[in-house]
Parts: C-alpha cells; structure tokens; sequence
C-alpha cells in the first residue's frame, strides 16, 4: 500500500468508472489507495472532504474516466523530485494545463475529441490553470477548493490560482493518460455558474486563461466561444452520432494507451517444446 500518495475519484456512473480508473495499474497492481466519493453536489465539496481526512503527502483527484497508465505513478514521483530539486514549494501539479501566454501544456487522449492533444513537457512547466482530469495536490499545502464553486467545472482553474495566491508553484509534467471523456458541443447553465464564481472570486487576477475559454470579468470570451460554437453544433452532432470515440465504453483504454506508447505492451511468454 502506497504511503507517499492516494487517489480520489467523484464518481457517479460505475460502469464507466470501472472500464476505466479502476483498471489503471495505480489500483490493481500498485495499490495506490483510493477514496471514491458519491452523492455530492459539486466537485469542491467531495474533494474538500477528501483532503479533510486524507494521510498520503499527495492526493490525485482523478476523473473516473480517465486511465492511468503503467509509467504514471513513477511519472509523477520523478517529476515532483525534478521540480523540488530547481524551485519553491510545489503545491499542484496536472497532465495537461496552460500558462499565461495562453500555451497549452501536456499530453493527453481525449475521446471527447477523437485525438491526442501533445504539447510535450520534457520537465515540468509552470501554469496558471489545470485541466480538471487529474489534479495532484500537496496535502501539507492545507490548499481547499472554493467551497461555493458549483458542479463539477473549472476547479481546476480555482485551486491553482488559490495556490498561486499563497505563493506556491503550479506545474503541468509529462504524465500521458487516456481520457474517455464524452464529446462537449455546448458549455451548460452549470459551466456558466462556475464561470461567474470563479470570475467573481479571482476578479484581481483576471483575465486568466483556462483550456476551454479565458476567464473574464465582462464573460466577453464565453459569449463568444458560444457563438462561434452554436454554428458548429450541428455538424459536430451529425458527425459524432457515427464516430466509435461517442461512446466511452467502447473504447478499451489500455490497448489505447498501449498502442499510443503510454505503456508498454503485454509480455509474451514463448512456448517451450
């Protein structure tokens, strides 16, 4: 049982959650413990909680639709060791972030998308907000997330401007995972709340880029990602109703992660006469 790291995991749909987290090598071979948090209203309140009783020096919030393949754990070790021995303290670490220039960081699978977004990181690099599939954060930080952040978005973007705020660093490090994620062809009523939260509670520090749309305090960038994306919403249903990548259970993520390099393949073992 590992002592130095734990995972946690909102989970709310167990077949996916079992085709694909609880299938990473973290779980089944390394038994990284994991905390499997059910029934809450936003992600900031079942993270909050784990952090509360946690025990490991690092905690990885995961989506239960991600798969973490054989290299990440070792992955995550040496990149914390890389970046402590040349900088400050380190408070969050992600797969896949972008900094303030508005550059993206990190490599990842998306089935959302069909394809892998590769913006390779030979060492850590410092950003200003985290895609939310994985989040690894230092538990002797004694960061939180915004306990008023509604759903389940942008807290990715708020953890790490919290600890950007008390002077800590935050990194993006090269950690490939699969992520089966559904297609996104429009950002909801709940994406919208969390926006105005994260808005309202970072307005000294806006704007601030994040992986989907900047952070604004006038929300001019959300208006007008959403109108240049309602011209393509019916096109991209119409193509997506056909592609395999539609349904997350399709997809088997480690003979993906597999074929992509994230790990290596299955040992044959040769027959002997």
């Amino acid at each position: 049982m590992s002592d130095w790291l734990s995972i946690v995991a909102a989970i709310n749909d167990n077949d996916i959650y079992h085709r694909n987290l609880a299938r990473s090598p973290a779980l089944t071979t390394e038994l990284i413990p994991i905390t499997e948090q059910r029934g809450f209203a936003s992600a900031a309140c079942a993270y909050n909680e784990a952090l509360q009783q946690a025990k490991t020096p690092w905690i990885a919030f995961v989506h239960q639709d991600v798969y973490l393949p054989s290299a990440w754990t070792t992955q995550l070790r040496l990149a914390i060791q890389q970046y402590e021995a040349q900088h400050s303290k380190l408070g969050v670490l992600g797969v896949f972030g972008i900094d303030i220039n508005g550059d993206f960081h990190g490599t990842v699978w998306s089935s959302g998308i069909g394809k892998e977004l590769n913006f390779s990181v030979p060492a850590p690099v410092s950003v200003v907000s985290l895609d939310e599939l994985v989040l690894v954060v230092r538990l002797d930080c004694e960061l939180l997330f915004d306990a008023e952040l509604p759903g389940f978005h942008l807290y990715g973007t708020d953890i790490a401007l919290s600890a950007l705020e008390r002077g800590l660093d935050v990194c993006v490090f090269d950690g490939p995972v699969i992520h089966n994620s559904r297609p996104v062809l429009q950002l909801d009523e709940s994406y919208e709340a969390a926006y105005r939260r994260v808005a309202q509670r970072w307005a000294h520090k806006l704007p601030v880029p994040t992986c989907i749309v900047t952070v604004e305090n006038n929300g001019a960038a959300l208006k007008r990602w959403r109108r240049q994306r309602s011209r393509r919403t019916l096109r991209s249903t119409l193509f997506l109703r056909n592609r395999r990548f539609n349904n997350t259970s399709l997809i088997d993520p480690v003979e993906l992660a597999q074929r992509l390099g994230y790990e290596p393949p299955p040992t044959k073992i040769e027959a002997t006469t």
